[in-house]
């Protein structure tokens, strides 16, 4: 049956796609009928045809948020400071190459950020390369660990301690004041958890398979472990006189050489699990973190916590 409405139609090739993606494509799979100079020319004409409107379509709506993040601000047009010729074509491109909300809203971020006249974020080469190699499913992590890194932060500063004068003599006052903040302390944790899980079952990674979805990102030195090895001391001390001393500074080395092993093995262990919760309670855990350049990166791409 004809279908002039543009809408997903099926042809027979295993997926609801547009008619003329899927016309081209059925074309190009089907045993040629027709001189295959012809068909290839016809069929990757429309395929450019549609590639380059849904590339304007997704440059219009990353060019909108970039004016959005730069009103609130509160920069005008005539404020701005342009980046590099280069630098925008990069960055335009790379808009309009994403059609994923958390994406676009990174490329914006830092195209709004290397605009502003006061921010010291530039379009650094690695940070569009990066941006690049990001799947929707990347971007979201980010987003999601930048949120519990604000959660936690909030929750610590909140939590009241309450210390009795005197241990061994407890007032019924200060009793009660121990009690109230107990209670408080718990219901802020609470609602810290709650917070965190809604965030990932609201990203989709409560519900994550496998472990491939952290490779590209500890790769590119965006995620580490949560998990902190105890580390020995960095420097021996001491003179090397006597046999004792030689042997503590065998040890010593030893000691290094263990946990640089045991380090290096868990950069490379690729965890099966974004959030571990445990049942019959109310206690997530989150099992990996930004590194340092983790959150140099989100900070420049405008990432931020939210509620």
């Amino acid at each position: 049956m004809d279908n002039d409405s543009g809408s997903p139609i099926n042809i027979s090739i295993g997926k609801e796609i547009d008619r003329s993606l899927a016309e081209v494509m059925t074309a190009l799979l089907k045993p040629p009928a027709t001189e295959i100079g012809s068909l290839l020319g016809d069929g990757i004409g429309i395929l450019s045809d549609l590639v380059r409107r849904k590339r304007e379509v997704n440059a219009h709506l990353g060019m909108a948020e970039v004016r959005r993040k730069l009103e609130a601000a509160h920069l005008g047009l005539d404020q701005i400071t342009p980046p590099d010729a280069e630098d925008i074509h990069l960055l335009v491109t790379g808009l309009s190459l994403t059609d994923d909300e958390n994406l676009r809203g990174m490329w914006a971020g830092l195209f709004a950020q290397a605009l502003h006249p006061a921010s010291d974020v530039t379009a650094e080469r690695p940070y569009i390369s990066l941006l690049q190699s990001l799947s929707p499913t990347d971007a979201k992590v980010i987003h999601f660990l930048v949120y519990a890194e604000t959660v936690e932060a909030e929750l610590k500063s909140s939590v009241r301690h309450v210390w009795p004068k005197d241990v061994s003599n407890i007032t019924s006052e200060e009793t009660q004041q121990i009690e109230e903040a107990r209670k408080r302390n718990e219901r802020l944790r609470d609602e810290a958890v709650s917070k965190l899980l809604d965030s990932a079952k609201t990203f989709g990674l409560d519900i994550l398979a496998g472990n491939r979805w952290a490779e590209n990102l500890m790769r590119q030195g965006i995620l580490k472990h949560r998990v902190e090895l105890p580390r020995p001391p960095d420097r021996l001390s001491g003179s090397l006189n006597t046999e004792r001393d030689f042997v503590r500074a065998f040890q010593f080395f030893g000691t290094r050489i263990d946990f640089l092993d045991r380090q290096s093995a868990l950069n490379s262990t690729l965890p099966d699990v974004l959030i571990k919760t445990s049942p019959g309670s109310l206690q997530v855990n989150v099992t990996m973190q930004l590194t340092d350049f983790g959150q140099r990166f989100a900070a420049a791409c405008g990432v931020e916590g939210f509620d």
